[in-house]
């Protein structure tokens, strides 16, 4: 879609709308510009439960890090990607900001997508989004959904989206273990091969931190899990649980290694 000749980034109500979807695409002068809205309410059943679940555990896997109201959500994500665009991290440019919206600059496609196109060069693309997320915290920067879907691909560089999550107030040790396992899972769920040891490795190169000793006692201790790579259970759904499990058996079999 075209958006208003005069003003280009001024979108009416009617037009944010009459959209299906939360983020879309508009054009102007030829470019590709994404506007995000406020159209859907974050804060639902679900993280309630997430939230009473959080209290009882205390484990940092499932930290609410949900705003309570939508607006707050947005403008945290717009500060944080000024801020880390000051600090030169891959993060697309916020080009206007009106109340219901924000508009940023094209950073690509989504890297799972990518992947889904290529995934005979899986490996390639998962250790060059490792190698951002690893800088992002090298700096003490956790992402809250470090998911494939959030970063991006475009001109042979990987990019970082979706910073609406608040983790500035969370352990960043509790974010940054939650991000590299929420990688993982969401690689798994795509079921294509990547080498664990190599992804491991260049993070704890690059973030200068030696992440392994963590991950090794995240598979000890919810081993259990692992149990729900059973084919039995597949007619049940639970695909992010399944995907954990073998998340936990890789994870498990580089003890030693």
């Amino acid at each position: 879609m075209q958006a208003s000749a005069d003003s280009p980034f001024v979108l009416s109500d009617a037009v944010l709308n009459a959209q299906r979807r939360r983020v879309f695409s508009i054009k102007v002068d030829g470019a590709r510009f994404f506007v995000k809205t406020d159209r859907v309410r974050k804060c639902h059943m679900g993280h309630r439960v997430q939230s009473l679940l959080y209290r009882a555990s205390r484990n940092p896997l499932i930290a609410p890090t949900i705003f309570p109201d939508i607006a707050s959500s947005m403008a945290y994500e717009v500060s944080k990607l000024a801020r880390l665009r000051n600090k030169k991290f891959p993060v697309p440019e916020v080009v206007f900001r009106a109340s219901r919206y924000f508009v940023t600059r094209d950073v690509g496609e989504p890297l799972h997508k990518v992947i889904g196109k290529d995934q005979e060069n899986a490996d390639y693309y998962a250790l060059k989004a490792m190698r951002v997320l690893a800088r992002l915290h090298r700096d003490e920067i956790a992402h809250g959904g470090a998911q494939l879907k959030n970063f991006t691909y475009k001109d042979e560089s990987v990019y970082l989206i979706d910073f609406e999550e608040n983790v500035d107030r969370a352990h960043f040790e509790d974010m940054r273990l939650r991000d590299l396992i929420l990688f993982l899972i969401h690689a798994e769920s795509m079921r294509f091969e990547v080498s664990y040891a190599a992804l491991i490795g260049q993070y704890e190169a690059i973030s200068r931190n030696a992440i392994r000793p963590c991950l090794l006692g995240i598979a000890r201790r919810y081993r259990m899990l692992r149990l729900a790579e059973n084919p039995l259970l597949n007619p049940f759904g639970m695909k992010d649980l399944r995907a954990f499990a073998r998340v936990l058996t890789k994870l498990a079999a580089l003890e030693g290694a």
